[in-house]
């Protein structure tokens, strides 16, 4: 192996980075030649390390370095293959040996560390990336990063993600392979959560207490109702009806505020009707009551699981 001093010093942003090996192909930061254990990774990068550090930091490493050697082989310089590629090595490598933590601000790498340390039975690198500060590239896909999180017992991540999950269609092409993959409890509280804000909007709705020309004017079933009076009971139950649908579309509310709500249409509608029983001047609805009534309903629906 190369000694120590020819160790060549290696940035922060290249970390992750596989620079130029030694000519016996190991990684330069991990070419100690008082390294008893050699990993090679599936790209065939040597990394040399010390048993003490793998039986300390895995289970997996410790049964496995533990077995007597077969033809009286010494244990020192055992070489063990492993499937991952080099980057997932190094990062965990350097996690379980005080060395800089690399930044992990890609999904894909962040996936790879914590589904090795979770088969290598590591349970370090997976304390220590949860006590990282979530990046939001992760959230740029938060199904994918929710499954990840479910799946790797990262319990702040996975509040965070379902969260962030509120506004993606669940029956999109591209997601529904990601939801078949994981076990059928996490998807559900998905759905809970989904279906929960969802209600929560439509008892608003179903509660409110109406003001004004709706609070007065007679039951659909009245015989006789007039044409003007059922048109504007219809438009309080229309709203109710789009508010509903958006809702179980895009749970996070967002449709439901703004100039571009789904609502939008139907509640200028209501703001130029007037009341049949009251003064020609007098609206239907406080359209400006509601809004702020909606506004703040939505900032308090659920957001956990």
């Amino acid at each position: 192996m190369t000694p120590p001093s020819s160790i060549a010093s290696t940035r922060s942003s290249d970390i992750l980075s596989t620079p130029a090996l030694t000519e016996d192909h190991f990684h330069p930061d991990f070419c100690s030649s008082n390294s008893d254990v050699v990993i090679v990774s599936c790209e065939g990068v040597k990394f040399g390390t010390h048993s003490f550090v793998l039986k300390s930091a895995s289970g997996i490493f410790r049964a496995t370095l533990s077995l007597p050697q077969t033809g009286g082989a010494s244990a020192n310089n055992q070489v063990i293959t492993l499937s991952e590629d080099a980057r997932t090595i190094n990062a965990i490598l350097r996690m379980i040996s005080g060395m800089e933590i690399p930044p992990l601000d890609n999904f894909s790498d962040l996936e790879k560390v914590l589904l090795a340390a979770k088969k290598w039975e590591m349970p370090g690198p997976p304390s220590i990336i949860h006590r990282m500060v979530i990046p939001p590239v992760l959230l740029d896909d938060p199904v994918r990063f929710y499954a990840l999180a479910c799946r790797t017992g990262w319990n702040d991540a996975i509040a965070v993600a379902a969260a962030h999950t509120l506004d993606v269609d669940l029956q999109h092409e591209e997601t529904l392979p990601i939801l078949r993959k994981m076990e059928s409890n996490d998807v559900l509280k998905l759905i809970d959560l989904r279906t929960r804000r969802r209600d929560a909007i439509l008892d608003f709705f179903l509660a409110y207490p109406i003001s004004g020309c709706l609070s007065h004017l007679p039951h659909l079933d009245r015989p006789s109702a007039s044409d003007h009076e059922l048109s504007i009971q219809w438009q309080w139950k229309a709203l109710i009806f789009t508010a509903f649908i958006a809702m179980d579309r895009h749970p996070s509310g967002k449709t439901l505020l703004g100039p571009n709500s789904v609502l939008q249409a139907d509640l200028d509608d209501m703001r130029n009707t007037r009341c049949p029983e009251l003064d020609t001047g007098t609206a239907a609805f406080d359209v400006d009551a509601l809004e702020k009534a909606l506004q703040k309903q939505v900032s308090e629906l659920p957001i956990t699981i």
